[in-house]
C-alpha cells in the first residue's frame, strides 16, 4: 500500500495519472535555442520567455548552428517584461538554433557544446523541451481551470526569472550574500517549500540535504553559469538519467520564487524540482506523490513503505519502533506522513495529509522520540516534547538540543506519531551508489 501526500491528495482528488514522457530516443535530434544577450538598454533586462516561436520551418543549419532568426515579441498587456505570458512588447532578438544527436553525444556533453556556444555569442539557454509558460506548469490548462487546479499555487507563478533577477529571503527574513551558489556548506536542512504541493518530493530532499555525498549525486552542474545551463541527474524508468534544464524559475509579482527554494541563497532545490516536474511533464504532476517515490527518483535505492495504525498492540509498535531504530543507525532515509484531516492534530501543529523527514530517531535517555523535518518550516508540534516543553530536564536538553529557533524542526514522543502519523517510508541505502 502506497499512500500520497500533498496539498492535493492524488488518489481522493480524482487526478488523473498521464502516461510518463517518451524516453528521449537514440536519432531524434534536439534543436537547442541559445539567444544573444540584450545589448544594455531600457529593455536589457528582458530575457526570459517562450521562444519556441522564433524558429521557422526554413531555419538552415550550417554546421550545427542555424542562421540568426528574430523574435516578434506577442501583443498583451504591459506586464514585466521577463513574463512570456504578459507580452510587453520587446525589441527583436536574434536566435540560434544548436543541432545535436543524442546517438553520438550525452546530456553531459551537450551540456558543454551549448554552454560554449553560449559563452562565445554572451548568450542565455532557452530550454525547448520544456519551456517556460502554461505548458511547464499544467498537465491540461484547460482542465486544471475547469477542475480549480489553478488555484493550489500554480497561479502564484506571474512571472520566470534567472537567478540573477530573483530577489531571495531565508525564511527567518535574513539575507544571505548577494549571489546565488548552487550548493553551500552544509548547516543541516535547507530545504523550504513552496506554494506548490509538493511536501513528498521535498521533505525526501530536504533529506538528501543533509548528506552531502548523495546530494553531489545527483547535481552534476556544480557551479551557477551564466549561460542558465544545468544538469541534473535522477532515477527514472530503471536508470539514471541526466537532464537538461535551463535556469528560468516560476515567481511571484514580488519577484521571489513561487515553488521549492533553499535558504543561504542555493539553487540546488529549484533546480532539481525544475528537473522532476521536467520528466513529470509539468509542475501540476507534482502535486501530491508518495514518499517511496520520491527517494527512489532521488537515489535509485529501493524503498519500503510501513503502514501504522492508531490500535497497534504493543507488540506491533515494538516492531515498528525496532525498524525505525536499525534504519536510523544504519543512516538509511526516513520520511512520513500524517494522517487526513483531524482538528485535535492540526491544533498541535501538524498538516493533514503532509510528508515529513525523519532526522533523528532516539531513546538513549529512556523516552522514545523522533526528531522530524517539515518542509513548509511554517508549523511544529506543540504537544509533549515540543521545543518549549518543560518535559526536558536539563540533562535531556543538553543531549537532544531541541530546536527552539528553527522553524518546522521539533522531537515527538513515538505514541504520539504512531496516533496521528500513517505511514513511514526508509530507503534502504547501500555502500554503492546505483549511478557508480
Amino acid at each position: 500500500m502506497m499512500s500520497f501526500f500533498g496539498d492535493c491528495f492524488r488518489g481522493a482528488c480524482g487526478i488523473e495519472q498521464d502516461d510518463p514522457p517518451a524516453e528521449e530516443g537514440p536519432g531524434q535530434p534536439v534543436m537547442v535555442s541559445i539567444t544573444e544577450e540584450p545589448k544594455p538598454g531600457p529593455s536589457s533586462q528582458c530575457d526570459g520567455g517562450d521562444r519556441r516561436r522564433g524558429r521557422g520551418e526554413g531555419d538552415i543549419i550550417i554546421d550545427g548552428i542555424a542562421k540568426l532568426d528574430t523574435i516578434e515579441e506577442e501583443p498583451g498587456g504591459g506586464g514585466d517584461g521577463d513574463n512570456p505570458q504578459q507580452g510587453k512588447p520587446k525589441p527583436t532578438q536574434p536566435l540560434v538554433t544548436l543541432e545535436v544527436d543524442r546517438t553520438k553525444e550525452n546530456v553531459r556533453t551537450i551540456a558543454e557544446k551549448i554552454m560554449t556556444t553560449c559563452t562565445k555569442l554572451n548568450g542565455k539557454f532557452f530550454d525547448e523541451d520544456f519551456p517556460v509558460g502554461p505548458t511547464a506548469l499544467f498537465k491540461n490548462k484547460e482542465k486544471a481551470e475547469k477542475e480549480d487546479k489553478k488555484g493550489q499555487g500554480l497561479d502564484a507563478v506571474k512571472m520566470w526569472l534567472r537567478p540573477g533577477k530573483i530577489i531571495h529571503r531565508d525564511q527567518d527574513g535574513g539575507h544571505f550574500g548577494h549571489d546565488f551558489s548552487i550548493i553551500r556548506d552544509q548547516m543541516g536542512c535547507d530545504v523550504r517549500q513552496g506554494q506548490l504541493g509538493d511536501c513528498w518530493f521535498l521533505s525526501c530532499l530536504g533529506l538528501l540535504s543533509r548528506r552531502k555525498e548523495l546530494l553531489d549525486k545527483i547535481v552534476v552542474t556544480k557551479k551557477v553559469n551564466a549561460a542558465g545551463v544545468y544538469v541534473i541527474s535522477l532515477f527514472h524508468e530503471g536508470k539514471f538519467r541526466d537532464v537538461l534544464i535551463d535556469d528560468q524559475l516560476p515567481c511571484n509579482e514580488y519577484r521571489s520564487l513561487c515553488f521549492g527554494k533553499a535558504n543561504r541563497m542555493q539553487l540546488y532545490v529549484p533546480l532539481i524540482e525544475k528537473a522532476r516536474a521536467k520528466l513529470a511533464g509539468s509542475y501540476e504532476a507534482l502535486i501530491g506523490g508518495g514518499l517511496s517515490d520520491a527517494m527512489l527518483s532521488l537515489t535509485g535505492f529501493p524503498c519500503t513503505d510501513y503502514i501504522l495504525k492508531e490500535d497497534f498492540s504493543d507488540e506491533e509498535k515494538e516492531g515498528i519502533w525496532q525498524i525505525l531504530s536499525e534504519s536510523a543507525n544504519s543512516r538509511f532515509l526516513i520520511a512520513a506522513g500524517t494522517k487526513a484531516e483531524d482538528k485535535k492534530m492540526e491544533n498541535l501543529g501538524l498538516k493533514p495529509k503532509h510528508a515529513y523527514g525523519v532526522v533523528k530517531v532516539c531513546d538513549k535517555w529512556g523516552p522514545r522520540l523522533i526528531l522530524f523535518e517539515n518542509p513548509c518550516g511554517d508549523s511544529v508540534w506543540k504537544g509533549d516534547w515540543h521545543n518549549y516543553s518543560w518535559t526536558w530536564g536539563v540533562n535531556m536538553r543538553k543531549a537532544y538540543r531541541p530546536f527552539m529557533n528553527k522553524s518546522g524542526v521539533f522531537y515527538m514522543c513515538f505514541d504520539d506519531v504512531v496516533k496521528y502519523f500513517v505511514q513511514f517510508s526508509i530507503c534502504q541505502l547501500g555502500e554503492n551508489h546505483p549511478a557508480e
